[in-house]
C-alpha cells in the first residue's frame, strides 16, 4: 500500500510566526491543506480534499469573502486533488472512499463516504460519521443532522447539474 502526500491548497494568511511558527511576523504565513491519497488493494482512498476545481475556478461564488481575505489561498488548479490524482496516473473515478476530518473548536468528527457502483447507471453512497464519544454526539447531534440534510440537498443539486451537463 502506498500513501501519497498531497498539498491541495497553499494559504498565506497574514501573521507569519503567530500562525505557522516559523515565518517572520511581518510576512504572510505558509499553510497547506495536507491530504492523503492511499493506494489500497481494492480502490483509492482520499483523506481530506482541500479546495476543489469549482473553488479554484469560481472563488467568488464558492468561497466566502472572509475566508479568502483571512486565508489568502493560492487558487491553482494543479493543486486540486483531482489534478494531482490525474498526475499520478489515476482517474478521480478510481477514488472509492473519501474520509473527511472536521476539526472545529467545539466539535470534531471523521466522516467517511464510500461510493459503490450498482450498475452502469447507478452509484450507492454510504455516509458514516465517527465522533470521539457518545457525549459528543449528544451535544452536537441535532446540529450535525440538520447540516447533513443541507449537505445532501447540495449534493442532489450538484448531481442534477452534472447529469444535465452530461446530457448535452
Amino acid at each position: 500500500m502506498r500513501v501519497h502526500h498531497l498539498n491541495c491548497t497553499s494559504m498565506c494568511p497574514p501573521g507569519g510566526r503567530f500562525i505557522d511558527g516559523k515565518t517572520p511576523f511581518y510576512r504572510p504565513a505558509t499553510l497547506v491543506s495536507h491530504c492523503l491519497l492511499v493506494e489500497a488493494p481494492e480502490a483509492l482512498i482520499l483523506v481530506d480534499t482541500g479546495l476543489g476545481l469549482d473553488d479554484v475556478r469560481s472563488p467568488a461564488t464558492r468561497l466566502s469573502p472572509l475566508f479568502r481575505a483571512v486565508n489568502r489561498p493560492r487558487l491553482r488548479e494543479p493543486l486540486t486533488a483531482v489534478r494531482q490524482i490525474e498526475a499520478l496516473g489515476y482517474s478521480p473515478r478510481d477514488v472509492r472512499h473519501i474520509v473527511l476530518t472536521h476539526l472545529e473548536p467545539g466539535h470534531r468528527f471523521r466522516m467517511t463516504m464510500t461510493f459503490d457502483a450498482l450498475d452502469p447507471a447507478g452509484t450507492r453512497l454510504t455516509w458514516r460519521m465517527a465522533f470521539d464519544s457518545a457525549a459528543e454526539v449528544e451535544r452536537v447531534g441535532a446540529m450535525v443532522a440538520a447540516c447533513n440534510e443541507q449537505n445532501f440537498d447540495r449534493l442532489q443539486a450538484e448531481l442534477a447539474r452534472a447529469a444535465e451537463g452530461s446530457s448535452r
